[in-house]
């Protein structure tokens, strides 16, 4: 199993169908994570500095974020969630077959 992760700006519909045709067993992930959570997470201030306009280019702050239409396993983060339990629920979702 390799898992790859894509920044969402650049993922569009014909890319994911792409990977659906031509990559053997791909499976999509989506971890659905808030701006809040992610500027909590982010040690070099790249969020907060994209808000006062000192950088360009960052996504869900000037750039479109892209949302995979139907993927395999979509992990939505809420108010309760730590990296431990995100982990553990797509370790789960995984075992439970929700992946090809």
């Amino acid at each position: 199993m390799a898992f790859c992760s894509q920044s969402g700006q650049l993922q569009k519909e014909e890319i994911h169908k792409w990977n659906r045709e031509n990559i053997t067993n791909y499976s999509e992930i989506f971890i659905d994570t808030p701006l809040s959570e992610l500027r909590k997470r982010d040690p070099k201030n790249i969020y907060r500095d994209a808000e006062l306009g000192v950088v360009k280019n960052v996504a869900g702050i000037d750039l479109k974020i892209d949302i995979p239409s139907n993927p395999d396993i979509h992990l939505k983060w809420s108010d309760k969630s730590t990296i431990d339990s995100m982990f553990n629920e797509l370790v789960k979702s995984i075992q439970l077959g929700r992946c090809k």
